[in-house]
């Protein structure tokens, strides 16, 4: 299986686990959706050609707009887990509040401590975002200053 296969494989797996958890339908019902904006896949091993596995697929933290969720490609015969992934779901509308959905579904569910490898991907996030805001303010300065745009030329191939 190629690296774009899993990513593949992962989304059937959120499916999945939306429509068993109950997460899913609640969103849509307070009129929200679910963007994935965010994911980071670690790849231990290759999974074997005809090899069965499963794909596990964990809620490990949330904040007030985002579902954080770890999956892992995991063999049948042996449980050696081949794939591991973490992805950050960011869920849109003004009536959607993740900590209400999670009460409504699971009453009592705290909200587990995210783990090392979570803070630091978060942190990660973070510091691209602020990158982009950056260079954004940059931009935005330098137009201020009466300097021109830089021009990006994108060619294809006339066919």
């Amino acid at each position: 299986m190629n690296n774009a296969r899993y990513l593949r494989e992962l989304d059937f797996a959120r499916s999945c686990f939306y429509d068993s958890s109950g997460i899913f339908a609640e969103i849509r019902r307070k009129g929200g959706s679910v963007l994935q904006t965010a994911t980071s896949i670690r790849y231990r091993r290759p999974i074997p050609v005809f090899s069965p596995y499963k794909i596990t697929a964990q809620l490990v933290h949330w904040d007030d707009k985002s579902l954080y969720i770890e999956h892992e490609f995991v063999s049948l015969s042996d449980d050696f887990v081949y794939t591991t992934a973490l992805s950050k779901q960011s869920v849109m509308g003004p009536k959607v509040h993740i900590p209400d959905i999670i009460e409504k579904i699971e009453p009592g569910t705290r909200l587990p401590e995210p783990s090392e490898e979570l803070s630091l991907w978060l942190k990660s996030i973070d510091e691209s975002s602020l990158k982009f805001k950056r260079i954004r303010q940059d931009k935005d300065s330098e137009k201020n200053d009466g300097e021109k745009d830089d021009v990006e030329v994108f060619l294809s191939n006339p066919a």
